[in-house]
């Protein structure tokens, strides 16, 4: 950021529904339903369910869909292509957190300084999303829930390779291996990571949804089934079952023990 620049304090504004610019008429990752929600990814955090419209990726869109309903109204943006919104300009840039997610790039008709509202981001290689892309700016509003110093994570191979060879210990044993995670995003990443060849992949009915979105926008997945009554003969001892975590506890997951 240019120490020059002067600052715009009122291109977004927190209130109380979320980041509002008012010279576009939106809000960026709404907290609550809002006429229009400039949407940085399909996460419920993010795009909460009942806006009026939804301006995102077409990927994102499809994701939002399928978790909300057929009917949803959203507008698309293609990557990088700006589209006016009142008085500014608005482009989307891909984000590395889950497919489809991008970082809002805002900037006013009349000049002034670039505005990027990151989302959720990473830059590491991810086979389930579009890589991260560097926008430049002038004021950068970044989520960076684990951005402190004293987080370190290990490589995401290294945990993958970490669960198949605990599956495939739990397969041996014929003790039914089960990984909670979220619905959307998540869930594809790992299924991605998993080995086919341990034995059956299960999943919850929150991520048949999403998960075949991934599928028909050309992402490599492993073949998956869904778990519940019918199949729980067919993953118990040697199948993997991956569910969100609000999943724990109840009769659904009791009947693969």
């Amino acid at each position: 950021m240019s120490s020059s620049t002067p600052i715009s304090t009122n291109l977004l504004v927190p209130t109380a529904k979320g980041l509002y610019c008012e010279r576009g008429g939106f809000f960026i990752d709404p907290r609550r339903p809002v006429a229009r929600a400039i949407t940085t990814h399909a996460h419920t955090d993010h795009a909460p369910p009942g806006c009026d419209q939804y301006v995102c990726t077409q990927p994102t869109a499809e994701l939002i869909r399928s978790r909300y309903g057929p009917n949803q109204n959203c507008l698309t943006l293609d990557w990088g292509k700006p589209h006016q919104f009142g008085e500014v300009m608005v482009s989307l840039h891909p984000a590395g957190h889950i497919m489809g997610s991008a970082q809002i790039r805002i900037e006013a008709i009349d000049g002034g300084p670039v505005w990027v509202v990151t989302g959720d981001c990473k830059d590491d290689d991810d086979p389930t999303t579009e890589p991260f892309e560097s926008v430049a700016c002038d004021v950068l509003i970044i989520e960076s829930t684990f951005g402190l110093p004293i987080y370190h994570w290990p490589e995401p191979e290294t945990v993958l390779s970490q669960i198949n060879d605990w599956w495939s210990t739990n397969a041996a044993q014929e003790r039914t291996s089960v990984v909670m995670t979220y619905a959307v995003g998540k869930a594809q990443r790992l299924l991605a990571g998993l080995d086919p060849s341990l034995g059956p992949i299960g999943i919850h009915g929150a991520l048949v949804g999403p998960t075949e979105v991934y599928r028909a926008a050309g992402i490599e997945l492993p073949e998956t089934i869904r778990a519940g009554r019918d199949t729980a003969t067919e993953l118990q001892g040697r199948g993997i079952i991956v569910c969100p975590p609000s999943a724990a506890g109840t009769p659904w997951i009791r009947r693969f023990s």
